[in-house]
């Protein structure tokens, strides 16, 4: 019967449980699985830059174009799609929890800076709800176990 590792103790041996024991998530008929997560997070980025609020986040904020120059005071991590894209291409995620860490920081910082009710911040808010969706839909949990 075949087996995988549960955990390392201090002894460097490690626990071994049969295969039938792996969790898998469930996962819906119809949803596309990509034999690897950064496949999942590029299709992502695609879909979610063809929401028509999506292009205030395609690059990094430019406080002293648009006039804003506490950005960077209120905003102490700033994050983009073009810097996430950037780093997915250079393979800086160790995992597609670090890369959903960076797109949350994206709608955090809209957020911080904007308010909820302000028009940039509902335009945050819709394409943060189509990221939710689309998390759904790519299946993002199946790709964190």
């Amino acid at each position: 019967m075949a087996k995988y590792f549960l955990t390392h103790d201090d002894d460097e041996q490690a626990d071994i449980a049969p295969i039938s024991e792996l969790e898998v998530p469930p996962v819906n008929e119809l949803a596309p699985v990509y034999d690897h997560w950064e496949k999942a997070a590029h299709r992502m980025l695609q879909n979610l830059s063809r929401n028509s609020s999506a292009w205030i986040f395609q690059q990094p904020v430019d406080a002293k174009g648009l006039k804003i120059p506490d950005y960077f005071e209120i905003v102490k991590k700033p994050m983009d799609f073009g810097t996430i894209k950037g780093k997915l291409k250079d393979q800086c995620y160790e995992s597609i929890g670090a890369f959903m860490a960076d797109m949350e920081l994206v709608f955090y910082n809209c957020k911080l800076y904007n308010g909820e009710i302000s028009g940039v911040g509902q335009m945050g808010k819709q394409v943060h709800d189509e990221y939710d969706k689309l998390c759904e839909q790519l299946c993002f949990d199946f790709y964190q176990v």
